[in-house]
């Protein structure tokens, strides 16, 4: 059975569904969004309703270290991105071990902040320093991992590079816990 609807009454009900999809695409305009969503927004708007209560995203501050943590991990992924580099073993650990490089630098960046603002203490001072330096510990390890790649890229020691990474990993958590700890 096909419903038959007067083209007047189909006309006002678009019309509905385009302004309510308009002033729902003002609204996320206005909680500054990407572009896409608030296009989306004008075509589906029922879609994107959940996110008009939703606070807005507070941006993540990095750490000052963290541009040499994207500078060493975009190195490495080019070197396994290497087709020669295709039977090395490296899964998803490599994203892991940035993203927690990335959170102790983020916490990095909020103790420089505080001593900025503070002057600080002895304390959170020296504290600051050991993790900057195991953060760079680690980011010369990476830097070595590459090499290590290259090397079984030429004689197939795979077993190493995967104990490297594991113990890079396991370096990196004992960090995060640390600064989450003393941090």
């Amino acid at each position: 059975m096909i419903a038959y609807v007067q083209p007047g009454l189909a006309a006002v009900l678009g019309v509905a569904y385009l302004a309510t999809g308009g002033a729902v695409a003002w609204s996320l305009y206005r909680k500054d969004p990407s572009p896409a969503v608030v296009a989306g927004a004008l075509v589906a708007w029922p879609v994107f309703l959940p996110l008009l209560g939703a606070p807005p995203a507070r941006p993540r501050l990095g750490g000052p270290l963290q541009g040499r943590i994207h500078e060493v991990f975009g190195a490495l992924e080019r070197t396994l991105a290497d087709p020669v580099a295709a039977g090395v073993p490296w899964d998803a650990d490599v994203g892991g071990l940035r993203d927690a490089l990335l959170a102790s630098d983020a916490r990095l960046g909020l103790a420089d902040r505080l001593l900025a603002e503070t002057g600080g203490d002895a304390g959170l001072r020296e504290a600051r320093e050991r993790a900057a330096s195991a953060i760079g510990g680690v980011l010369d390890e990476v830097v070595q991992l590459r090499l290590q790649i290259g090397l079984a890229a030429l004689a197939g020691d795979e077993g190493a590079i995967r104990a490297h990474l594991a113990a890079l990993l396991a370096r990196v958590r004992a960090l995060d816990e640390v600064t989450r700890i003393h941090g």
